[in-house]
């Protein structure tokens, strides 16, 4: 898991039937007595790591469960972290895309006014500051990989035969 996404995904094919994925998920929810939770909707799962072993970066791994066409299903994996720390990480990078280029063109506005058009550092500010915030995503992936293996694992045992 060390590709350029901050949300791995994984495609694993199973000779078991949608629904018959969706119970053993479901069977394996209710059984389970370590730190994996979850809720098991029409086509898909969410599992999440139980909230006495939560941290800031503990993931989340959502399952679409699709029917093959040869037979059995196709589950669809997407490691992500908790909705709102998501949606800040999507925050922080729209200020800071929304702010840079605000700067930039009031400094090349000023620029080509005859002023000094300093503004325009912005810019190079902007993209250190979203690889700064890739950065901080990167790590937080890193210190939740242990739970995202627990997930994945999870998954795996419910579903091996």
């Amino acid at each position: 898991m060390s590709e350029l996404r901050l949300r791995p995904r994984f495609r694993s094919t199973t000779h078991i039937e949608p629904n018959e994925v969706l119970e053993r998920l479901q069977s394996a929810l209710r059984s389970n007595s370590g730190p994996v939770t979850g809720q098991v909707f029409t086509s898909s799962v969410v599992l999440r790591i139980a909230p006495e072993a939560v941290h800031f970066w503990s993931p989340r791994l959502e399952l679409s469960v699709d029917p093959h066409l040869g037979g059995g299903s196709v589950v669809h994996g997407l490691f992500g972290p908790r909705p709102s720390i998501w949606s800040f990480f999507m925050a922080l990078y729209a200020a800071t895309a929304f702010l840079g280029s605000m700067a930039v063109i009031y400094g090349w506005s000023d620029w080509s006014l005859g002023g000094t058009g300093h503004a325009m550092w912005a810019g190079p500010v902007a993209l250190v500051s979203a690889g700064v915030i890739y950065m901080a995503g990167r790590l937080g992936r890193h210190l939740g990989m242990e739970q995202m293996r627990m997930l994945k694992r999870f998954t795996d045992d419910a579903l091996a035969d």
